[in-house]
């Protein structure tokens, strides 16, 4: 079963928004499956991480959420 890298990319910006909204703590995804999934794929799933932590951030500052 393959994935594209929109399925890694939109995942991981969920799991790092969810992260910061529900625990405030960062989980971020392990090395090995960083690099595995850079390798299927091309894509950094750490940043897609990072950014979708941050935009939460931004979000409960700004009472979005």
């Amino acid at each position: 079963m393959s994935r594209s890298a929109s399925f890694f990319q939109k995942y991981w910006f969920a799991r790092g928004y969810s992260d910061r909204l529900i625990y405030a703590s960062k989980e971020p995804p392990s090395i090995d499956m960083v690099e595995y999934v850079e390798e299927l794929t091309n894509t950094n799933i750490l940043n897609e991480y990072d950014q979708g932590y941050d935009q939460a951030e931004k979000d409960k500052v700004n009472n979005i959420v």
